[in-house]
């Protein structure tokens, strides 16, 4: 991989973040920059696409729309969005961006890390 693509990579990681976690008037402006670059990175032109390889593609994905799990409000799924979290294992969201942003989870929650419970100690 090219250097600037993984500068490229890490700025769309920092932009997704923000875009997350940090507040609106900030957040609003780097889910389009993060956008533009994903869709930069990620979104193949079809003019490229050589006829052999065709074939062997998979079917065309679309955009889709989600229901929140929180809100209960639908959301976009966009085709950028699937073709970068397809190959990490990542499954699709069920919060919209807004709730994420809005209701930000404890990690130690998210683990089961805290004040009860857990594993090792010792016993004598």
């Amino acid at each position: 991989m090219k250097e600037t693509d993984k500068d490229k990579l890490e700025k769309l990681e920092t932009l997704r973040e923000q875009a997350l976690f940090a507040p609106e008037a900030v957040a609003d402006e780097a889910q389009a920059n993060y956008e533009e670059l994903r869709d930069e990175l990620f979104c193949v032109d079809t003019k490229e696409t050589t006829e052999q390889a065709k074939p062997t593609q998979a079917l065309p994905m679309e955009d889709r729309t989600l229901i929140c799990e929180s809100c209960g409000k639908p959301f976009t799924y966009t085709v950028a969005d699937q073709q970068s979290y397809e190959g990490q294992g990542i499954e699709e969201p069920k919060i919209c961006t807004a709730c994420r942003r809005n209701n930000p989870l404890d990690k130690s929650d998210i683990k089961g890390e805290g004040e009860s419970g857990g594993n090792g100690g010792f016993n004598s």
